[in-house]
């Protein structure tokens, strides 16, 4: 090995265990190691002590590496040793195993043999012995010799190489014994070669040969490993051996537990042998016998023991590398006791060494052998200095450094350094073995010292030691003082009974010594502070026993979780799956006759509450004597194709060119697909003010109905052509015609024209004046009128002629001529104007009558005590569907783009009419939470140079407004702190291709014509989702959820859900069960090829919902595509298996399987795989039969960004505003959050029914009771504008949330206070007291659990039933409030009697 270090670079080293031949090859350069094997078995159990001892002399760390791939497998029982041989000639050769195949076995053992020969006759060239060909290559050259024909050898020529010689010595002294031992070498050669030909089991072994009966005892650690394979099992055995488990894994474990009992068996059998003849000399020396009985340990011997006497069995059996169960802690015990049994001997042998060394002492002093031994020891400690810890350690890794490390750490070259590294390490190792003698020495001389020079050496140790502590810093003080700990604590849990009695016992006397001597005023120090010692520890010993508990459950829970199999719930299998139908809306309600489907919410009394309020509001549903040829077209059975072609896709411009008044709103560009409606900002509806075009301008609105209906049609189509839209001029003039016949607005205008003609006539024949016309509609038409010549009336509008004295009520419209009038061309009409509907939209009204609403109108007109009827139960109410038999013809349903216009109105309409509410009553909604809003404003005015102007504020109360949206975003973080994380995302579309949608619209028509059945679908989907997951835990149990609603860009709802699980996807496996990001097999043959199963169904839903549209170069155009990516970064990267990242998603598994489909994209077709796969999850996907994404959330940082992203809201924006008046800029600076929210909120016609229909936007499994937080005297008061003293004082002595929090614990305070009164009373009547149970104490983020908020009085009282479960929040406090904002942190974990009064701990 020595030789080996300077000379050579790869060490072969054959092996043979369990009768089979290896070959490890230890490769220095690169520091690796390879034991090839012709069987591919694991490496043999010597392998590791041959590595370690390689190491230990190399000074080399060796990595293993091993690699079967160039190894040609043996084909029989013996072809063991001639592929070693093999192995070890292409190692030599060609530095790596890289055999040729096929293998012809004879010819191989043939040409080993000619090998062999040749070495014996040194007739090897440098050309060597040419490789195997054919099967009988060398086969005739050469023949084994019979069993009887070979010679017996001896180990008598057997050298050992010293470390001092060198190779070329080796060679010469060879070359000179050649021709005297030529005979011995033949001799020789014939063994190695029979060495090729048999197997182990079969070489001759001379049975007459002298065997050392020690060295056939099995070592301990043999023994250990034997005992292992007879108590190892089968699993067990397959797993170490890495085969399958069959029927021969099982006949070769029998064979080897069979063949490791007989191993044992034999080696018990050799010991009780050696037992028998071991004899014993009587004429020993007694002394003798005492000396080897009492031996001592060496040092490193006796640290090694130590070291296994305080080691824990989880330290042990992975040193030994075995199981940590019963048998490995039974072995941990048994070392333990062996260790200490060893330790203790040592201790009696040291004892006995001193004893002797004393009696060997004269009354002249110490034998003179002694002293000549103490003299050298002693003169050896004074020259040199044993080595510190430090310097040990550093010496040590001198000595098991690397060549390579060692040129890298002085800097030198690795070609030239080797003798100086050489030296380097022989010096470090004589450095060692030097010190290891200096502490030898010094033990000796330890064992002979006298009490007194052994105190003395202590008390010098202790001053040098005082020494260092005093000039220690408090840090490393700290570490002593823990590391002293840790060392004693370890020892006393190792310690036995025996010595744990002697060390109380050794305790007990120096106490009692010290109390023997001590004052009664030390005395009385001494017992406080036991006292308060005891009462720490108590605390101390109560919270570390909680902790341990904690652990304990955890770890039982742990052990739990990987010892049962993980429980596969319902949404991971797939195969039998019934998607969820909802049918017919066939389900009438018996107060309105709506339809509704089967899953919908139904009174006991057959109504419904989203249609008619339970049978409460009457009113007509239908539109009475509808025009035929108007209905034809809508219903889409008209005659003629073209009229019903052009009408159903101009429905907007054609009612707009018919109508008198007109919607104006800003349309949204939408993305390219289905036809939706999306308006964004306020919404106003405007009339022409004149009856005449000015300025040569041509007709429009009720101007049409002036002039004839020919010159009508041409300006209605002049003006749609300008719009790029292209009317039918015959289509428009029969509409034109039906209106006049019909409309009564319209007969109103044919009214005026008729006067007009009746004037011109009269002027014609008299030869007056014309007078100035004018045309009113009536706002009320029953009032009466100051008007002062009417000249035609009918019973919605007159024409008259004004005068000096006339007046014209506030709800009238009055239309003038085109010089009468002031300078404004249009008139803005009210909101809730009961004509703005019928005005606005003719084709739902062709003849201006019908049921509208006023401000005034009750849920039923005969009934005056019914209650008032809402904006929105108005709308609701008509776009129901009804029969049309019963009811009468709804044109509402049929309009198409108008219907969706419609919704939007109507929506606007809503929505403004509360956005108003709050405008005029913005002082009773100012409180003093809403002070900051005013601060900031007046900075910035001040900065601008201009005077603060009116604040505007948005309530939280405000449904989906910004400050509604935060409070919501706060309510579901605080579910986060109280059950953690979610733990999946489910994103659910609508499918606009349902057949539960698509059976229950008209004949003719498309899903997006009818966002009411939509609408209520996709509503009722949804709660069946939540009720699956929540209800029926497909996931597993639900804590707590959170489900948000969202339109998208072309108007479909999809919904946001978060759900938390109790049972977490932390591991791959669930993850992989419940999420998939690939395609299925998408035919049987595929299925049957990759052994999965094929279901036809799931495949083509996948490909329906679930594949991302290819984006990117495949269209450029997309919506998905921002600054040239797509921002849902498709396609994603294929992924062999799930990634867990911390940083945000789970990232499921997309394999590169080469599966695909075509998908036809801008009109080519494109291969879809895995990557453009949506996460989805298989149960839900065919339960719902629409797109349902499913992620796996995987983090805290993620869960922000999911609550942030889902109250977001529409996309709006906060200014500061200017007012302008007259062109001029008014130098005030207002808030105006309500105007900033209306200017900017989008509105879509699914989102307005959704609101119409008063569906939930938001949901919370938990109601979240918020809690203000405030210092004293700092509440927020309410009352009202006008509040006198009295009502100011009330609302001053009414208690906030906070004060009667206060109040709550000081009556709780008395009732623990009664309570434990009552307790100590009946311990002292001996009665039991285990009934009795003292009333918690509250914290306030807990209040609302129990009790429950009476605004009214002021106080919480218990909550006696609940329908949600409840949590609390506090709300946040700005940290420059310091007061406040530490008052805060302190709520949340003390208990208060108030604000100056702590009153326990938590």
């Amino acid at each position: 090995m020595h030789i080996y270090k300077s000379n050579f670079d790869i060490l072969l080293a054959p092996i043979v265990e369990e009768e089979h031949w290896y070959v490890a090859a230890f490769y220095v350069d690169t520091k690796i190691v390879t034991v090839y094997d012709s069987l591919h078995w694991p490496v043999p159990s010597i392998f590791p002590r041959l590595k370690e001892c390689v190491e230990s002399v190399l000074h080399v760390q060796f990595t293993q590496k091993n690699d079967y791939k160039n190894v040609t497998k043996q084909q029989n029982g013996y072809d063991c040793g001639i592929n070693c041989f093999r192995n070890a000639e292409e190692i030599c050769f060609h530095g790596k195993c890289n055999l040729f195949i096929p293998y012809y076995p004879e010819a191989e053992r043939a040409r080993a043999r000619e090998i062999l020969i040749k070495l014996m006759k040194k007739q090897i060239t440098d050309e060597w012995v040419p490789r195997v060909v054919t099967p009988t290559d060398y086969t005739k050259l050469n023949k084994p010799r019979d069993k009887s024909e070979k010679a017996k050898s001896t180990d008598s020529d057997i050298e050992i190489l010293e470390e001092d010689q060198t190779l070329q010595d080796i060679v010469t002294k060879t070359d000179k014994k050649a021709n005297d031992a030529k005979k011995d070498e033949t001799d020789i050669c014939d063994i190695s070669i029979g060495c090729l030909n048999d197997p182990i089991q079969k070489m001759d072994i001379d049975d007459s040969m002298d065997v050392d009966e020690d060295n056939n005892f099995l070592t301990d650690e043999e023994k250990n490993e034997t005992q292992q394979k007879v108590d190892e099992n089968f699993i067990d055995y397959c797993n170490r051996k890495r085969i399958r488990k069959d029927s021969n894994a099982r006949k070769e474990f029998n064979a080897e537990k069979n063949a490791a009992k007989a191993k044992l068996a034999e080696n018990e059998k050799l010991k009780a042998s050696k037992n028998d003849t071991v004899t014993i000399n009587p004429t020993d020396d007694k002394s003798d016998k005492d000396d080897k009985e009492y031996e001592i340990l060496s040092v490193d011997e006796e640290a090694a023991l130590n070291k296994e006497a305080l080691e824990t069995a989880a330290e042990f059996c992975n040193r030994k590398r075995i199981k940590n169960d019963n048998k490995g802690k039974a072995k941990h015990k048994q070392s333990v006791k062996d260790a200490k049994e060893k330790l203790a001997n040592n201790e009696k042998a040291k004892e006995y060494m001193i004893k002797k060394i004393k009696s060997m002492k004269t009354e002249d002093g110490i034998s003179d052998t002694v002293t000549d031994d103490m003299e050298i020891d002693e003169n050896l400690s004074q020259d040199c200095k044993i080595m510190t810890n430090a310097e040990e350690l550093k010496v040590q890794n001198e000595a098991k450094e690397t060549y390579a490390a060692y040129c890298k750490r002085l800097k030198i070259s690795t070609k030239t350094s080797r003798n100086k590294y050489n030296a380097a390490i022989k010096s470090a190792q004589e450095k060692l073995a030097e010190n290891e003698r200096l502490k030898e020495c010094k033990r000796k001389k330890r064992l002979t010292e006298t009490q007194e020079e052994k105190s003395q050496r202590l008390q010098k140790d202790a001053e040098v030691k005082q020494k260092v502590r005093h000039n220690e810093t408090e840090e490393e003080k700290k570490e002593r003082l823990k590391k002293k700990s840790e060392a004693m604590q370890k020892a006393r849990d190792n310690e036995t009974e025996e010595e744990k009695s002697q060390r109380l016992q050794k305790v007990a006397e120096s106490m009692q010594a010290l109390r023997d001597n001590e004052t009664e005023k030390e005395r009385f120090q001494r017992l406080k502070d036991n006292k308060n010692l005891k009462a720490i520890n108590r605390k101390i010993n109560v919270l570390e026993k909680q902790e341990l508990l904690k652990k304990d459950r955890a770890e039982r829970i742990t052990k739990i979780k990987e010892l049962l199999p993980f429980v596969l719930r319902k949404a991971g299998e797939y195969t039998n799956v019934e998607p969820f139908k909802l049918g017919k809306r066939d389900k009438i309600c018996k107060g309105c006759g709506a339809k509704h489907y089967r899953t919908e919410k139904v009174q006991k009394n057959g109504t419904y509450t989203s249609c008619c309020k339970q049978g409460k509001i009457k009113m007509e549903a239908g539109v009475a004597d509808f025009p035929q040829n108007l209905k034809d077209l809508m219903t889409k059975k008209h005659a003629n194709k073209e009229y019903m072609k052009v009408f159903n896709a101009n429905t907007r411009m054609i009612n707009s060119s018919l109508s008198c008044a007109h919607m104006y709103a800003k349309n949204v560009n939408l993305a390219p697909g289905v036809p939706y409606l999306k308006i964004q900002g306020k919404v106003l509806h405007k009339m022409s003010r004149t009856y005449l075009p000015t300025n040569n301008n041509a007709t429009f609105g009720g101007q049409n109905y002036i002039v004839d209906s020919a010159d009508a049609t041409i300006a209605r189509v002049q003006a749609a052509t300008k719009n790029n839209i292209k009317l039918n001029e015959d289509l428009m003039k029969e509409l034109d015609e039906t209106i006049r016949d019909v409309n009564i607005f319209a007969k109103s205008f044919t009214m005026l024209k008729e006067t007009m003609e009746k004037q011109k006539a009269d002027e014609e024949a008299t030869g007056e004046k014309p007078k100035e016309l004018r045309l009113v509609f009536k706002g009320k038409p029953n009032s009466k009128r100051n008007y002062d010549r009417v000249e035609a009336e009918n019973e919605i509008a007159l024409v008259y002629t004004p005068g000096p004295d006339g007046e014209i009520p506030r709800d009238d419209i009055v239309i003038f001529d085109k010089k009468g009038g002031n300078n404004n061309t249009y008139e803005v009409l009210p909101e809730w104007d009961p004509r703005v509907e019928p005005l606005s939209y003719t084709l739902f009204y062709p003849n201006g009558k019908g049921d509208f609403y006023n401000s005034d109108r009750k849920n039923d007109p005969n009934e005056p005590t019914s209650g008032k009827l809402t904006e929105r139960e108005y709308y609701a109410f008509k776009i129901n569907e009804r029969c049309e038999e019963v009811y009468g013809f709804n044109p509402i349903l049929y309009g198409g783009k108008l219907f969706l216009q419609y919704l939007c109105d109507a929506w606007a309409k809503v929505e403004g009419s509360r956005l108003r509410y709050l405008t005029v009553n913005q002082k009773k909604l100012k409180v003093a939470s809403y002070k900051d809003v005013q601060e900031h404003l007046n900075q910035q005015a001040a900065k601008l140079g201009r005077a603060p102007g009116s604040v505007k504020i948005l309530p939280s109360t405000f449904y989906g407004g910004p400050r509604y949206l935060r409070e919501l975003c706060s309510d579901a973080i605080s579910m986060v702190d109280e059950f953690g994380k979610p733990t999946a995302l489910v994103t659910m579309t609508v499918n606009p291709e349902d057949e539960d949608i698509i059976m229950n619209i008209y004949e003719d028509q498309k899903a997006w014509e009818r966002p009411d059945i939509v609408n209520s679908c996709f509503y009722q989907k949804l709660h069946e989702l939540i009720r699956v997951i929540e209800k029926e835990e497909i996931f597993g149990p639900v804590e707590c959820s959170v489900v948000c609603i969202e339109f998208q860009k072309r108007g479909l709802p999809h919904c946001h859900c978060a759900f938390t699980l109790k049972e977490k996807w932390d591991t791959v496996e669930k993850v992989d069960t419940y999420i998939r990001a690939y395609l299925p097999p998408l035919s049987q043959e595929e299925a049957d090829a990759r052994g999965e199963i094929f279901d036809e169904d799931y495949a083509n839903y996948v490909k329906k919902f679930m594949i991302h549209t290819p984006c990117g170069a495949h269209n450029p155009n997309a919506p998905c595509m921002v600054d040239g990516k797509c921002k849902r970064n498709f396609p994603r990267p294929f992924l062999e298996e799930t990634i867990m990242d911390d940083n945000g998603f789970t990232r499921p598994k997309r394999p590169d399987n080469g599966r695909s489909f075509k998908m036809k994209v801008k009109g080519n077709e494109i291969d879809v795989d895995n990557r453009w796969v949506v996460p989805h999850n298989p149960y839900l996907l065919k339960y719902m039969r629409s797109h349902i994404n499913v992620e796996a959330i995987n983090s805290i940082a993620t869960v922000f960004y999911v609550f942030k992203y889902m109250f977001k809201g529409d996309d709006k924006a906060f200014v500061e505003m200017n007012e302008f008046i007259d062109n001029e800029m008014v130098q005030a600076l207002n808030y105006d959050e309500i105007k900033s929210y209306e200017d900017f909120r989008y509105i879509s016609a699914t989102e307005a029914h959704w609101r119409l229909s008063d569906f939930w936007m938001y949901r919370l499994s938990h109601s979240v009771d918020r809690l203000a937080v405030h210092l004293e005297n700092e509440q927020s008061l309410y009352m009202g504008e006008d509040a006198d003293d009295e009502e100011m004082q009330k609302a001053k002595d009414k208690d906030s949330k906070l004060m009667a929090f206060f109040k709550v614990n000081q009556e709780r305070e008395q009732e623990i206070a009664k309570v434990k009164e009552k307790i100590e009373k009946l311990k002292a009547e001996g009665k039991s007291v285990n009934h009795i149970k003292i009333p918690e104490k509250i914290l306030y983020n807990k209040i609302g659990v129990d009790h429950v908020w009476d605004a009214k009085n002021g106080k919480w009282n218990p909550r006696k039933k609940t329908t949600k479960p409840k949590l609390c929040r506090l709300y946040n406090v700005n940290p420059k409030r310091t007061n406040c904002f530490y008052l805060r942190r302190l709520l949340r974990i003390k208990f208060f009697l108030t604000l100056k009064n702590i009153c326990f701990d938590s």
